[in-house]
């Protein structure tokens, strides 16, 4: 039987205390994302890069002897980044009308989007769904990508996880976003993972599926939800 992880405390980082961090961090994302060893140095810029956009934030999950055991950042998305301009090319190509009602908000559309009572742990089913209702509002798919919130990377350690840390970074992270709605990219995966069932029990639901991203071969999701998060927003 393994044993439960230490319990793990949860800090803000700012951008001057990610260098210090960058090297754990990084092996961290390449063992979750199962990428080839070299991918660490690579991305290493990237990450420095991220944390310099304004909006940047970022929360640590440290155990008692102040070992990462997870980590979590985003900043706000606009135009002319690389992960905004992926996935305005996505949702053109699909075909797929994207404008927000309320102004840019997912707001009052969001159940007819994606129905109702979808997605919770009871109901794996729903992991791979792909038949929700489309957006039923006509617009340019960059109006859809109007304020929010770029859920870049959340990340724990394999020995750590099952013992809601992830929910813990997600719900700490977004407490301090800037947007009216946070937007992120996942694996597509045949079978729930602990990724996809922390992100539909608190609220995700589909925006684009089966995405292929320019920089990996793998097909992904992106999922999209209102901020604030609420107290019920189960864990």
């Amino acid at each position: 039987m393994t044993a439960a992880p230490e319990e793990a405390r949860l800090v803000d980082l700012d951008p001057a205390e990610l260098p210090s961090r960058l090297d754990e961090a990084l092996d961290l994302y390449v063992a979750a994302m199962g990428y080839p060893p070299g991918t660490a140095r690579q991305r290493a810029p990237m990450w420095l890069e991220h944390s310099r956009r304004p909006g940047w934030r970022a929360v640590a999950a440290l155990d008692e002897h102040d070992v990462l055991r997870g980590i979590a950042y985003g900043y706000p998305g606009a135009p002319g980044q690389w992960w905004y301009e992926e996935v305005r090319r996505g949702l053109r190509r699909a075909g797929r009308p994207a404008r927000s009602p309320a102004g840019g908000l997912f707001g009052a559309g969001l159940g007819r989007l994606l129905g109702d009572g979808h997605g919770h742990q009871d109901a794996p089913a729903h992991t791979g769904t792909t038949d929700l209702d489309p957006w039923p509002l006509d617009g340019d798919p960059e109006s859809y990508l109007a304020d929010y919130f770029e859920l870049t990377e959340l990340h724990v350690r394999t020995d750590a996880q099952g013992h809601g840390l992830g929910h813990g970074l997600l719900r700490r992270l977004l407490e301090r976003a800037d947007g009216a709605h946070v937007l992120l990219s996942t694996p597509e995966a045949p079978v729930p993972t602990r990724a996809w069932v922390l992100y539909r029990r608190c609220g995700f639901r589909d925006v684009l599926r089966h995405h292929r991203f320019s920089s990996d071969p793998r097909p992904f999701a992106v999922l999209g939800r209102p901020l604030p998060l609420d107290d019920s927003t189960p864990g």
